[in-house]
């Protein structure tokens, strides 16, 4: 399936180059700003927001999560927007980049490509059955998604 841009939402695979957990072991004391050092992770959208030109997601696997930062000069403005257009949470995606750290110091991976590998059909946020509150523990708490 393909969406107005020729894109492939729905790739046959998109095998990651490691795990999260691996990859914040390996830089768990990284000071530098880039690292030069490219992979690639595959998961679930976390929540996600807008700040200035940037795009700010925490991408999670069953390993952990981490930052990606979308930025239009690595992805180019057409490949923002239609992260900003077609990205929602829950949806799982691949995500291509330099390992960085994050304004706040934290690991991160500053995105140069990504792809939507599966959409999420029921958006976690707006399930009647489950209360606000646990709805937040389970997108939101580390320890719930253990």
């Amino acid at each position: 399936m393909t969406a107005g841009h020729g894109d492939d939402h729905f790739p046959a695979s998109h095998p990651p180059t490691t795990s999260i957990a691996a990859l914040r072991k390996r830089y768990e004391h990284l000071t530098a700003q880039g690292t030069g050092e490219r992979v690639g992770i595959t998961g679930r959208v976390l929540p996600h927001r807008i700040d200035g030109r940037l795009c700010l997601a925490t991408v999670w696997d069953a390993s952990g999560d981490i930052q990606i930062v979308l930025s239009p000069d690595r992805l180019g403005v057409e490949s923002l927007e239609s992260w900003r257009s077609n990205i929602d949470l829950g949806d799982q995606v691949a995500v291509a980049g330099e390992v960085m750290t994050s304004p706040q110091g934290e690991c991160a991976v500053l995105a140069d490509r990504w792809s939507l590998t599966s959409k999420c059909l029921r958006p976690q946020a707006d399930s009647p059955v489950l209360g606000v509150r646990v709805r937040l523990r389970l997108i939101l708490g580390r320890k719930a998604r253990r």
